[in-house]
C-alpha cells in the first residue's frame, strides 16, 4: 500500500493553496463555455473494486428570466446523458484527473427563493457494468465500449467448447453480438446467428446462419 508524507504532498501541491477544479464533457472544456454558465458544488466519491465511483456537479446561471425557461439549447452539450465526463482536481497547475465516467442523471432544480440550477450525476464505467460481474477487469473508458467488452467477457466466463451460442441481430452488424460470436469461436464452441437483411458481418464468423 502506498504511503504519503504530508510535507512531501504539501511541496508537490504548492502548500495546498489556490485549489482548482476542471470539467470536460465529451471533448468540451467547461471553462471555455461562451454562455457564462457557472460550475459549482463538484463532488467525487471514489471507491474501488466492484463499487461505483460517482461524481456530481451543479451548473448555475442556466435560467432565462426573460423566457422563464432553462436554457436547454445551450446546456445540452454539457448535460447529455451518456456523454463522457472527466473531472480533475488539484492546486494551481497541478490538477490531475480523478474521475472518468458517463453522465447518468440530470435534474433541473427550481425552488422558490433559490437560484435555479442543473445538477448532473455521472458514474464510472465499472459502476454501470458491475451487475455483470466483470467490473474489475473492464478496460473500456466509455459506456459503448464497455457494453461491447462485457458481451465478450460474459461469453469468456460462461462458454465451454461443448456449448452452443445463439446470437440475434436484425441488422447483422451488432458489434456486441459480433464480439460474442468471435469469443465463442475462440473457445471452440458452436455458433448460430439469427440475422436479418443480408446477414451483415456476423454471418462470416458464425457456423450457422438463419
Amino acid at each position: 500500500m502506498a504511503s504519503y508524507q504530508y510535507e512531501d504532498l504539501k511541496k508537490i501541491y504548492h502548500g495546498f493553496e489556490h485549489p482548482v477544479a476542471a470539467l470536460k464533457v465529451g471533448e468540451k472544456d467547461f471553462a471555455g463555455n461562451q454562455e457564462r454558465f457557472i460550475l459549482n458544488d463538484m463532488e467525487v466519491e471514489l471507491t474501488c473494486g466492484f463499487e461505483a465511483s460517482i461524481a456530481t456537479f451543479c451548473i448555475y446561471n442556466v435560467f432565462s428570466k426573460y423566457t422563464g425557461e432553462f436554457e436547454f439549447g445551450s446546456l445540452k452539450k454539457y448535460i447529455q446523458l451518456g456523454a463522457k465526463a472527466e473531472i480533475s482536481f488539484g492546486y494551481q497547475n497541478q490538477a490531475r484527473k480523478v474521475f472518468l465516467g458517463v453522465i447518468t442523471r440530470v435534474d433541473f432544480i427550481y425552488e422558490q427563493e433559490e437560484h435555479p440550477y442543473v445538477q448532473v450525476t455521472a458514474m464510472d464505467v465499472r459502476g454501470i457494468m458491475m451487475a455483470c460481474g466483470f467490473a474489475k477487469q473492464l478496460k473500456a473508458e466509455s459506456y459503448s465500449d464497455a457494453a461491447k467488452e462485457v458481451f465478450a467477457r460474459a461469453v469468456e466466463g460462461l462458454m465451454k467448447p461443448e456449448d452452443v451460442l445463439i446470437g440475434i441481430s436484425t441488422s447483422g452488424d451488432s458489434e456486441n453480438v459480433y464480439r460474442a460470436i468471435l469469443k465463442a469461436k475462440e473457445i471452440g464452441g458452436c455458433t448460430v446467428a439469427l440475422v436479418g437483411k443480408t446477414g451483415g458481418k456476423i454471418k462470416e464468423p458464425a457456423d450457422y446462419n438463419i
